[in-house]
């Protein structure tokens, strides 16, 4: 039954009421320019069309399940915008075709048909903004974007996927969020269809993370672990300020990582292209380094601790060298720490000190026989109380690579603060 009043309910303030306890109609279209509520348990077995501008609301204890397609057509166009607020239970199917704004307020939940299984949703229409407040969730299997358009998530509650986010349209992209507690049993997928944007202020997990975005811009400033191997693109740039732990590997270094937190990568190496850069402020602790014979470059201001000799072909550099980065004007030192002594050919330029873990620490302890460029004068090995090293920031440079505005220092937009944990020697 329907009733075609004005009424509010929970959170919307209702132009018609839904509340039959079953629609089986041949199919059921929710007209433009109309917010409806649902009210109790309701149940749609046909097909659902969207007219453009509408919203729905489900509020606390009602229920609304689709339980068949939501297409567009001519009439029904894929720019159609349907706007939800959601604060009781969705259950949709595994395709639309609208244009969705769907809001997932506390107590909201939205999940798929089968029980038991997480069913994939496959996004047609125009764009799809997922907004889920704290306390409200979205429990799904794979997400594909089959759109043209960006796309944005911003999760304060809990995201949950078992497989992955992928955009299955090169031209697809998404800006996610992260607030509180999203997780992904697969991958992370970016490909070049426009801004493609990914902060992490929360906790995050996922496999891998794969991207052919050259302008894909990254940030974490919580907790975030992946399980897989992490492939990047020339011009891509990931900014590090919290916790990031890499089960896998960082196997195609091309663009830039910028830490001033704590990064871990546990089982290979970070493997840089002639491309690849890091600007380390911070810790990092790494199983390894493979860097290309040209062009890769390495900058420490803070404290990087191999695991074992797999450090193979090394570009280090510290402050006082010519890749010092503009915005630094420290004169420390930078320290690299490693078992043994490494592989191949070595560059190391400006204050750095170098420590072996299990051998001598000299060029020789080191270096072994293998060809080393170096700044003899500014280069130390070993315990050296002259050497102040710095191990924490306080602030975390934007996911684009620039830094923000220094509040102690407006005159210098791109410096850093000097509240920082120093380690003078070991």
């Amino acid at each position: 039954m329907f009733f075609a009043i004005h009424s509010t309910i929970a959170q919307c303030s209702c132009d018609q009421t839904i509340s039959s306890s079953n629609v089986t109609s041949s199919g059921y279209v929710f007209k433009e320019n109309t917010t409806y509520c649902i009210q109790g348990n309701i149940s749609v077995g046909e097909k659902v069309y969207f007219e453009n501008n509408v919203t729905i609301c489900v509020p606390s204890g009602s229920k609304l399940t689709i339980n068949n397609q939501m297409p567009s057509s001519s009439s029904y166009p894929r720019s159609n915008i349907v706007n939800w607020n959601i604060s009781g239970n969705l259950i949709i199917p595994n395709e639309f075709y609208s244009s969705f704004n769907m809001n997932i307020l506390e107590g909201g939940k939205v999940s798929g048909l089968y029980n038991g299984i997480r069913q994939d949703l496959n996004v047609y229409g125009n764009y799809f903004n997922l907004d889920i407040d704290s306390g409200g969730s979205y429990i799904m299997g794979n997400l594909n974007f089959h759109n043209t358009q960006s796309n944005t998530i911003n999760n304060a509650g809990d995201f949950s996927i078992t497989g992955e986010i992928a955009m299955r349209n090169e031209r697809a992209s998404l800006q996610f969020f992260n607030y509180n507690v999203a997780s992904l049993t697969g991958n992370l997928n970016f490909t070049q269809g426009g801004l493609n944007l990914f902060e992490n202020y929360g906790t995050f997990d996922c496999n891998g993370i794969h991207s052919t975005d050259p302008t894909l811009h990254l940030k974490n400033d919580g907790d975030m672990t992946t399980r897989g191997n992490y492939d990047d693109t020339v011009g891509s740039n990931f900014s590090n300020c919290g916790t990031l732990h890499m089960s896998q590997n960082w196997t195609n270094l091309q663009g830039r990582i910028i830490n001033t937190g704590n990064m871990t990568v546990t089982v290979s190496s970070v493997a840089f292209n002639s491309t690849g850069r890091i600007d380390n402020y911070s810790i990092m602790s790494l199983r390894g380094v493979t860097m290309a014979p040209d062009g890769a470059v390495f900058y420490n201001e803070g404290e990087v601790t191999f695991e074992t000799n797999q450090v193979y072909n090394v570009k280090f550099y510290g402050p006082g060298s010519n890749q010092q980065p503009d915005h630094s004007t420290s004169t420390n030192y930078g320290r690299f720490k490693w078992p043994g002594v490494s592989n191949g050919n070595a560059l190391v330029k400006g204050n750095l000190n170098l420590v072996n873990t299990n051998g001598k620490s000299s060029r020789e302890g080191m270096f072994g026989n293998n060809s080393v460029v170096s700044d003899n004068g500014s280069v130390k090995y070993g315990n050296c109380n002259d050497c102040t090293v710095i191990t924490e920031y306080d602030q975390c440079a934007n996911a684009d690579g620039t830094w923000p505005i220094n509040v102690n220092k407006p005159e210098m937009p791109k410096s850093i603060p000097v509240n920082r944990h120093v380690r003078t020697h070991l």
